[in-house]
């Protein structure tokens, strides 16, 4: 196309890095999206609102940077890592080359980041559609390093066979770099997609949601920039020249205008009157706009309005079914989307097709609930006599909650059917044993008289 021809002119010496064997066979593709030349000119879409959206102009909004705050950093502090199945169930593969990588530090050659800041920008770039990791391999093919790639620096291709590859062009150090991926060396989470192969651009799609709340908050800006209240009139018994009244409004605005000139008095002679525009806000529908505007970025992230600050709507009883909701519907498809292509990209062939090793989120820690919540629910694990067969050991409840497990696996054993069948044998024996002197004292201290019992003295 045109602009790779002239790409080729003003970048005559780049060269795509690793074009060899099946990367140089990759440059017949057709990009699906971001041809790579994004940045040059406006860069955006434009609104009807008038404004042009952008991440960085998106996440000037309030509702949207507490949105996509509350996503990422709920996901980055969430445990994530690797593990090995077993006999009884799965433990973590500490053993495995890449546990530190997605554990603690998932750059160390190149010390980028730490794994909760890795994890906190892969899923800001997924809220707006496409997030890309490079991944880096040693000789026999283990990752040993992940990095962070720019959204707007990476172009997926498809080529006529079907299958995928990536352009990455970016700019390191002072040198401009174009380089070919396969979909081995590339981890990509996406946001809603409609064909599977790309997210959508968010901020694209949403242009006109994202640039009226935009377009309200510079609003709001200029509004109380200009006195906080609305513009009045001067009113002079006779006509003004041009130039006095050029004069008068400048006066009047460098005086007056503006928050910090709020409350000051104003003197008027000759016959000058001041008649203000009675207006406010709430007229202006700029509270309710801004409100409204929240609950649309809310719908667009798919977080519950109340924990974005607005708790208009919210009470005791439903913030705990919205959590849960939140959990379910907004964090868990994300984590699920990690897990499996962390599973495909960074775990050998023969581990991912045997399931012997897998990704996990824990979840625990979000839907653990209230204290009460939980105590009920430990009750009704562990079981007992009045509560049946239990599912959970002391040790593992004591895990949950982050304690050491109870010393010589005293708290490793389950209250199975035999456990619950021994105590109710033991409890009737009991029982029976204890019935007899009942009814001896009974007969002891009550005698019958005419057929009507007495109470003996």
């Amino acid at each position: 196309m045109w602009y790779h021809a002239l790409r080729n002119i003003l970048f005559p010496d780049v060269r795509p890095a690793n074009a060899g064997g099946e990367e140089r066979n990759a440059a017949n593709g057709q990009p699906l999206y971001n041809d790579g030349w994004r940045g040059w000119g406006v860069s955006g879409h434009y609104s009807n609102a008038g404004v042009v959206v952008s991440r960085e102009t998106a996440l000037s909004v309030p509702a949207i940077w507490s949105a996509v705050d509350t996503i990422c950093k709920t996901l980055a502090s969430l445990p994530f890592g690797i593990f090995e199945q077993t006999a009884t169930g799965s433990k973590p593969a500490k053993s495995h080359p890449v546990y530190h990588l997605v554990r603690l530090n998932p750059a160390p050659d190149l010390s980028l980041y730490t794994s909760y800041s890795f994890k906190y920008a892969l899923f800001l770039q997924a809220c707006f559609g496409d997030a890309f990791v490079k991944v880096h391999r040693n000789g026999i093919g283990r990752p040993t390093n992940l990095e962070l790639l720019e959204q707007d620096k990476v172009t997926v291709y498809q080529r006529t066979d079907g299958r995928l590859y990536y352009v990455i062009r970016r700019t390191v150090g002072n040198a401009y770099q174009e380089e070919i991926l396969l979909p081995r060396d590339i981890l990509h989470i996406k946001g809603l997609t409609i064909n599977g192969l790309k997210g959508e651009d968010v901020v694209r799609m949403q242009s006109d949601n994202i640039g009226t709340s935009i377009a309200s908050e510079r609003f709001g800006n200029s509004y109380f920039a200009n006195g906080a209240s609305p513009s009045g009139a001067l009113v002079y018994p006779q006509a003004l020249q041009q130039g006095q009244r050029e004069i008068a409004e400048r006066k009047v605005s460098e005086k007056y205008g503006g928050t910090k000139n709020t409350g000051k008095i104003m003197v008027l002679d000759a016959g000058v009157k001041f008649e203000k525009f009675t207006s406010n806000p709430q007229e202006a529908t700029l509270n309710e706009t801004r409100n409204f505007q929240v609950n649309q970025s809310a719908r667009i992230f798919g977080v519950p309005v109340p924990m974005l600050g607005q708790l208009d709507n919210a009470t005791l009883n439903n913030m705990e079914t919205l959590q849960t909701q939140f959990v379910n519907l907004t964090l868990r498809p994300y984590a699920i989307q990690v897990e499996q292509e962390f599973a495909l990209k960074l775990l050998t062939e023969n581990e991912w097709r045997g399931e012997t090793h897998f990704f996990r989120f824990n979840f625990n820690g979000l839907l653990r609930g209230d204290t009460k919540s939980r105590s009920d629910y430990y009750k009704q694990a562990l079981g007992g006599p009045s509560t049946g067969i239990g599912w959970m050991s002391p040790d593992e409840v004591r895990s949950l909650e982050g304690l050491d497990i109870l010393p010589e696996s005293e708290g490793a054993k389950v209250f199975t059917l035999e456990a619950l069948l021994a105590y109710q044998n033991s409890q009737g024996n009991g029982s029976q044993e204890m019935a007899e002197p009942e009814t001896d004292d009974e007969n002891e201290t009550n005698d019958t008289e005419n057929g009507t019992p007495q109470a003996s003295n």
